[in-house]
């Protein structure tokens, strides 16, 4: 691969000839990507009532924010290579996210336009745009470049192993606690249709209704770690949303504790760090 070169009067660096047919391909893919991904219309019944200003929206926020960085990456790859500047590539990555949510929120039902949307399709974009343009620094850097770019991956790399760590803590909330209880309206829960036998949190049997703070259940997670234990007879297969079998809510139905079904999976979830 030939370096990058300087085009004349200090604009940016000229990729070689070979590289942009690649470039226009991976532009054409990008936008066929985003468009595949974000226009077409949704369930409204999915649909959580977060609002437009949210920066991580709804149950699965995270893995929302993590998708829309990646959806743009090889829209900003392709311009890059095809030697577009920098503003107005940024530009360009603005323009098509910021479309796409105007078209989500006036053509589209059963889909969410958000601000964390923009952000995170503009960051994904233009991160991967500064990447390629940057690749000689990256792939073939100096004995002093080197340096500098070991010592920043190996920070990231301890910052993420912390965070990761933080992240997967439980952090259970304070009870009362709600025992089988799926909340009103649920759009990712719904009934477990199989044949439950017995259920318990840490050998406490498990009911329904409001649990006290000084009750059974609230007495076993606070002594140490929680197991859930559940004999039942499963349906064959769950179709689409999680069907608890043990779950242990707040007072506002936010999961603390499940075991539950969905599809032929057997799920365990519990309340993180993560969840903030």
């Amino acid at each position: 691969m030939a370096p990058d070169q300087t085009s004349r009067g200090g604009g940016p660096p000229a990729f070689p000839r070979t590289e942009r047919p690649l470039g226009a391909l991976l532009t054409l893919f990008g936008f066929a990507a985003i468009a595949w991904a974000t226009l077409r219309s949704g369930d409204p019944a999915l649909l959580q009532p977060y609002g437009h200003w949210c920066l991580v929206c709804g149950d699965f926020g995270g893995a929302d924010v993590a998708a829309n960085l990646l959806l743009f990456v090889p829209l900003g790859a392709g311009l890059a290579l095809l030697g577009v500047g920098w503003r107005s590539a940024v530009a360009l990555i603005v323009a098509t996210t910021v479309s796409v949510e105007l078209i989500q929120a006036t053509l589209l039902v059963g889909r969410a336009a958000t601000l964390s949307d923009v952000v995170t399709n503009t960051t994904g974009g233009t991160i991967a745009f500064i990447l390629l343009r940057q690749r000689r620094l990256l792939f073939h850097p100096s004995p002093r470049a080197a340096l500098r770019l070991a010592t920043a991956w190996l920070m990231l790399m301890l910052i993420g192993w912390l965070t990761g760590g933080w992240l997967l803590q439980i952090d259970l909330a304070e009870g009362p606690y709600r025992l089988q209880e799926i909340p009103p309206g649920s759009a990712h829960e719904r009934a477990f249709e199989g044949e439950i036998l017995e259920a318990t949190v840490n050998g406490v049997a498990v009911g329904r209704g409001l649990e006290p703070p000084n009750g059974p259940i609230m007495s076993a997670l606070r002594g140490g770690p929680a197991r859930i234990q559940a004999e039942v007879t499963p349906q064959s297969y769950a179709p689409g949303m999680f069907r608890p079998i043990v779950s242990v809510r707040d007072t506002a139905y936010v999961g603390q504790l499940s075991l539950g079904q969905r599809h032929r999976d057997l799920v365990y979830s519990y309340h993180a760090n993560a969840r903030r």
